[in-house]
């Protein structure tokens, strides 16, 4: 669920609102209308907090918010020239116990290449991954579902790897654009989608094939 700028659900309507997602544990993400746009993602700028028990979810809340104002958010918005962002709204999700995790680019953000999805994947969540502390297994797949190059040592399986790409397709068919996906596999192997954005650094990249 969401919780929009300026509203503040009092303690009794969170409650329900957790009790309808389910599980212990949650996510408590931004989502503000600076972020994940086709130029520039603020991918980071904005805290997350993952594994939140339902009683710390409103200081979590609080927190997502307050980090709007933070040094790296100002730093961001100067060294890309853009206007100081608004109160974020809140997610809050359902946290995924994950198998494997990790993101996936629908186009190639390196080459350019439309042709090859890139899903990169770690065991466990992907918050190592995502924020840059650790590098994942690679995995490259063509349209035709294909896979062009993979790892040596594998946390995910073909069938696993060709998912996720096909998914990260799905969602640049929906939103029109190539797509910079984050996913989970929880352990019962059910694929999760919890993230979708454009791939910003294809702007000014063409395709070489």
């Amino acid at each position: 669920f969401v919780i929009v700028a300026g509203e503040n659900p009092d303690e009794k309507t969170l409650r329900e609102q957790l009790q309808s997602l389910g599980g212990e544990l949650y996510a408590v993400r931004s989502s503000a209308l600076a972020e994940d746009g086709v130029k520039h993602s603020f991918a980071g700028q904005f805290d997350t907090f993952l594994e939140v028990p339902a009683t710390n979810v409103p200081q979590r809340i609080a927190a997502v918010r307050d980090s709007v104002r933070s040094e790296r958010v100002l730093s961001y918005c100067q060294e890309n020239k853009l206007p100081f962002p608004a109160e974020p709204a809140v997610i809050v999700q359902r946290m995924i116990a994950a198998r494997s995790a990790g993101v996936a680019f629908s186009a190639d953000p390196v080459s350019g290449n439309r042709g090859i999805a890139v899903v990169s994947a770690v065991s466990g969540t992907g918050e190592k991954l995502v924020s840059g502390e650790v590098d994942g297994e690679t995995w490259k797949i063509i349209r035709s579902g294909e896979i062009f190059s993979q790892p040596e040592i594998k946390v995910l399986s073909a069938a696993d790897a060709v998912a996720v790409s096909t998914l990260a397709r799905s969602c640049e068919t929906a939103c029109g654009r190539p797509q910079d996906i984050e996913w989970a596999i929880d352990l019962s192997g059910k694929l999760w989608l919890l993230q979708s954005r454009p791939i910003t650094t294809l702007s000014l990249t063409p395709d070489p094939a």
